[in-house]
């Protein structure tokens, strides 16, 4: 079954930043909608997964994930969003990461944060969680790895192992969408991979995301994509990376902006 396209939240830390963002995901009638789901991502990494401190705010710690993702609203696209260096034990970690939330039925999907992670790794995390939904983030060194062809023709060696594609160059740290760049690639990606969702990120807030919104819908043809926030939803507390906090003012008016023009 082709998974549905998401407006996903990413980066709350605690009970109540959830249940605040599935509230106004719930008021804005996105509970509601069959043609898009809300999502909201909580960051992990290898860190995490080993109890290394991380300085990072948008980090929650490991004991705490499960909880969040058990606090999330039945309807909610529940996700982790994981970044290794680790590319050789990919599938044990995941393993390790999800095992408790993910048997309670308590986590819908992972989101791989690494360049062209391991084929082999990911066949064995489907193996061992088929019902897991799997969002590839291309990043800038994926975007950055050859001509948009090039990359079409790499990610279709993912073919049937992952459910979306996210098309990333910012992660996580606020800057725009390059627009008629990731629709080019986008329109590529899905001619090679006509059953993947096409999903973008980078800089959406609720300044921009309505427009952003309609030159995506102008400029892919003839499917539906999903958008992430993260670094464009947050308070900034100094210019280093991660030191930062979610507004949740800036959340709904991101949440209410995209409402209009996607559900």
């Amino acid at each position: 079954m082709k998974s549905k396209p998401y407006v996903g939240v990413t980066g709350p830390v605690s009970k109540e930043e959830v249940l605040s963002i599935c509230n106004l995901f719930e008021d804005f009638g996105f509970y509601d909608n069959s043609s898009v789901r809300p999502m909201v991502g909580i960051l992990a990494s290898y860190k995490t997964l080993n109890k290394i401190r991380i300085e990072n705010k948008r980090y929650p710690e490991l004991r705490l994930i499960s909880e969040l993702t058990k606090e999330m609203k039945s309807g909610t696209f529940r996700t982790i969003h994981y970044n290794t260096r680790d590319f050789e034990s990919l599938a044990e970690q995941i393993s390790r990461l999800i095992y408790s939330p993910y048997h309670k039925r308590s986590l819908d999907g992972i989101q791989l944060n690494m360049i062209y992670p391991p084929i082999n790794q990911i066949e064995k995390i489907k193996k061992e969680f088929p019902k897991l939904e799997i969002i590839f983030q291309a990043n800038s060194g994926v975007l950055n790895s050859g001509s948009e062809k090039e990359v079409a023709k790499s990610i279709k060696n993912y073919n049937g192992l992952i459910d979306y594609i996210l098309i990333d160059a910012s992660g996580g740290k606020g800057e725009n969408l390059n627009i008629q760049y990731s629709t080019n690639l986008a329109n590529e990606i899905k001619y090679l991979n006509p059953n993947i969702n096409i999903g973008f990120a980078g800089g959406f807030k609720g300044s921009n995301a309505k427009a952003n919104c309609r030159n995506l819908i102008s400029k892919c043809e003839n499917f539906s994509f999903s958008i992430d926030a993260e670094g464009g939803l947050r308070d900034k507390l100094s210019e280093k990376y991660g030191d930062d906090l979610l507004n949740m003012n800036k959340v709904k008016e991101y949440i209410q902006s995209v409402s209009s023009i996607l559900i």
